[in-house]
């Protein structure tokens, strides 16, 4: 590597002493301090113009030919690079939403095209791709912001520009669903539900198991809620009975019961709720008294349930959503996920500067216990999902090759959690 200070007129080598350097294929700069230099299998980063660089594994096997990093996105958290099989592979990157299939698969997707499955527990991601050609000269690449699966076979993700995928085959490959959305829309969540379904980890779910009363709904900006009832080859729009809601997150307790929740797309401060009982023939609003956006909402079943968002607020309800108390605040920073295990009664919540909040007892009261993961004042955590049927899964170390890509799949505290 050569590195110059004066246009060009004189040059200098950057060669470490005793580093294992990759043999250079492709160099991007986002700036006068920070570069990237791509090579065998793996990339070298620096901070300060080349006086240290920082060796980081590339999450492919084959020689590395470039390196870009998207300088629209706020921080450093968007990019791709080029492998010899021209494959591109995001290396950083914000994940918006996780899927924990069954006891070994997962999958996560977030900014830059990225989508990434385990097959091991999340010891080893692997990069798939979409398919999917930038929407148009110069626009942004795909920002996925929602991931859900039926089965081991079956999943949805939804993202920027109105767009839908579906995989047939646990997400080893991607076709684009043709929705009727606008251009200008993201849909930011999706979520299946099947009633009378017994999930088995060890048991190959067969097409047999889609049974009556199971649907899949999508929401996004601009009152977008869509609804399939036939394994998504057909989708409809369902009337939210509002023309100025952005909604950002849908649940259901089983298949007729649902909860979808977002703010005033003309007020962001003013937060909304929609209920409804009849798998989204009617949709009412649910009232609250605290004036904040509602990012997520988790129920456990169809009694108890809660609702979080902007400054650390975050409702409970105890008789099914008829109504809703604000809890004590474990936080002041913004929560976009949340869940909690019937069983256990542990339970966490996740958002902005790295936030996590946990309660362990049913939701009842809760209490920060991370304030900042990885002590990044950058960090937001988009996604918390519980990997297992009782047992809650969670950790603070990254995988290896990923610069920032801030997917966590660990241990804290005994129990596992994944967010990202």
């Amino acid at each position: 590597v050569l590195a110059t200070t004066d246009a060009g007129n004189y040059w200098v080598s950057q060669f470490p002493a005793g580093m294992d350097w990759p043999t250079s294929k492709g160099v991007f700069c986002r700036s006068s301090q920070e570069c990237w230099v791509a090579g065998t299998g793996r990339l070298a980063h620096t901070t300060d113009a080349g006086s240290t660089w920082t060796m980081l594994p590339s999450c492919t096997g084959n020689q590395v030919t470039d390196v870009q990093v998207d300088t629209s996105v706020n921080s450093s958290l968007a990019g791709f690079l080029t492998d010899s099989d021209v494959n591109e592979v995001p290396v950083v990157t914000t994940f918006h939403s996780i899927a924990l299939i069954n006891e070994n698969l997962g999958m996560v997707v977030g900014d830059s095209d990225a989508i990434l499955r385990t097959d091991d527990h999340g010891v080893t991601w692997t990069p798939i791709s979409s398919s999917m050609e930038p929407p148009c000269p110069g626009c942004l690449r795909w920002s996925w912001r929602g991931i859900t699966f039926k089965d081991i076979f079956l999943g949805w993700i939804v993202g920027s520009y109105g767009v839908m995928l579906d995989s047939k085959d646990g997400g080893l490959s991607w076709s684009q669903v043709e929705v009727d959305v606008a251009y200008d829309v993201t849909l930011h969540s999706v979520f299946s539900v099947c009633d009378d379904w017994e999930w088995s980890w060890q048991t190959v779910i067969a097409e047999s198991a889609w049974q009556q009363g199971c649907g899949v709904y999508a929401v996004g900006d601009a009152n977008t809620l869509l609804y399939s009832g036939d394994d998504g080859a057909k989708w409809q729009f369902q009337d939210t009975r509002t023309s100025d809601m952005d909604l950002h997150a849908v649940h259901f307790a089983n298949s007729t019961h649902g909860w979808v929740v977002g703010y005033s797309k003309d007020l962001e401060s003013e937060g909304r709720m929609l209920v409804t009982t009849n798998a989204g023939k009617l949709w009412t609003f649910q009232s609250y008294s605290q004036a904040q956006p509602l990012h997520t909402v988790f129920f456990t079943n169809l009694t108890y349930g809660w609702a979080a968002g902007g400054g650390g607020l975050m409702l409970s309800t105890s008789d099914g959503g008829e109504s809703w108390v604000a809890m004590d605040p474990c936080t002041s920073k913004t929560l976009n996920s949340l869940l909690v295990d019937e069983n256990s009664g542990y339970g966490f919540a996740v958002g902005e500067d790295g936030v996590v909040c946990k309660t362990m007892d049913g939701g009842l009261s809760w209490e920060t216990v991370v304030d900042g993961l990885y002590n990044s004042p950058d960090l937001t955590l988009n996604s918390v999902r519980q990997w297992g049927q009782s047992t809650l899964y969670s950790s603070s170390a990254l995988p290896d090759c990923w610069i920032q890509g801030y997917l966590a799949v660990g241990h804290i505290e005994g129990n596992r959690v994944a967010m990202g």
